[in-house]
């Protein structure tokens, strides 16, 4: 059996919604930008451990050193 029908959004039972989204990467932030764009309805906040958002695009450490330009593949796709 389904819940109790949740009442449509009226001016009549304007309370906002306390929104908690968990972890500010590129999931989390694009939930919470487009919660954001109703703040009659919602109101939200972002939790993440991090100190910067972004998730896995600013948290991976890379290797400049194991890198290969898209030059040097081409160089190697055509020549060896």
């Amino acid at each position: 059996m389904a819940g109790p029908p949740i009442p449509a959004f009226t001016s009549a039972n304007a309370r906002k919604i306390r929104v908690a989204v968990v972890g500010a990467g590129s999931a989390g932030s694009s939930c919470a930008y487009a919660l954001s764009k109703l703040p009659s309805q919602y109101e939200v906040t972002i939790f993440d451990k991090e100190l910067v958002s972004g998730g896995m695009a600013t948290s991976v450490n890379i290797d400049a050193s194991k890198c290969v330009t898209f030059f040097e593949r081409l160089f190697v796709f055509h020549w060896s």
